[in-house]
């Protein structure tokens, strides 16, 4: 017998928080490549996608998921190993097993409207739905849980935890604060720019910056102007700076080095889920 033309194509599930998408299938690709490679350069190649933009995709997945989904590690293969987590695999277990569904769902949709007087062909269906997600260019979110809530006259200053050993101060209008509904133990994105972080290659400074996080730069990526410096943190989490090429060269920045990430908690954005 042969075989039924699908009129769809193959249908492409995601799932996207409010200010941008967590899982979509390059994704998932992405985390089957490191799972069978160990080394997310071999898995970058083997999809193909570019190193940076498979870094950047692993550091967000990490940001946002609440538990850890990748592992980095120096000294295995290639010069360092990249590992899945258990929490991984069973995420992308969960989610082939919904594409499997999300597609016999559409195909259903897509006859049931074929039957309809007032047909509408599905894939403009689709466009519309997926036009209608709010993506943000931000790189820097970070999934914490509100631990502390201070009201002052003007402004609320909200302490996320975001991992075991991680804190960020957010620093907000009152308005803003009643706006989102702000709640001990309220589950918050916290979203920073990257040009809004200054880089300290000294601990012995003095810093008045209300966030003041130590890390290790894991990743220079040069520009003509300014360079992009991804910074790991703890729990996992990660930070990209920008910083100019002239302030790279005078900080003597090498991959491994210890730093001190600094931001003020007005420059942080709270977002809540729906």
């Amino acid at each position: 017998m042969a075989k039924k033309n699908n009129p769809m194509g193959a249908a492409k599930l995601s799932f996207s928080a409010d200010i941008g998408q967590f899982l979509t299938d390059n994704r998932i690709r992405l985390l089957d490549a490191i799972g069978e490679y160990g080394s997310l350069s071999a898995a970058a190649r083997s999809l193909p996608m570019s190193y940076k933009a498979a870094w950047d995709a692993v550091n967000a997945m990490n940001n946002i998921s609440d538990k850890e989904l990748v592992i980095r590690s120096t000294g295995g293969r290639n010069g360092g190993g990249t590992q899945l987590t258990p929490y991984a695999k069973k995420l992308i277990n969960m989610y082939r097993a919904m594409e499997v569904e999300y597609q016999r769902s559409l195909e259903r949709l897509h006859q049931a409207m074929a039957d309809s007087s007032e047909a509408m062909d599905i894939n403009d269906f689709r466009r519309l739905m997926t036009r209608l997600h709010f993506n943000s260019s931000a790189r820097n979110q970070l999934l914490g849980v509100v631990s502390s809530i201070t009201i002052g006259a003007v402004s609320v200053i909200v302490e996320l935890k975001v991992g075991d050993r991680l804190h960020i101060s957010a620093a907000i209008p009152k308005e803003a604060a009643e706006s989102l509904d702000i709640q001990y133990g309220q589950e918050l994105l916290a979203v920073v720019n990257s040009s809004q972080m200054i880089l300290h290659a000294n601990e012995t400074f003095k810093l008045s910056a209300d966030n003041q996080l130590k890390g290790i730069v894991r990743h220079i990526h040069p520009g003509a102007v300014c360079s992009d410096i991804n910074v790991e943190l703890s729990d996992q989490k990660s930070l990209d700076i920008t910083i100019t090429e002239e302030s790279c060269a005078e900080l003597g920045l090498v991959i491994g080095q210890p730093i001190i990430v600094s931001f003020n908690a007005s420059s942080v954005i709270l977002c809540r889920y729906e």
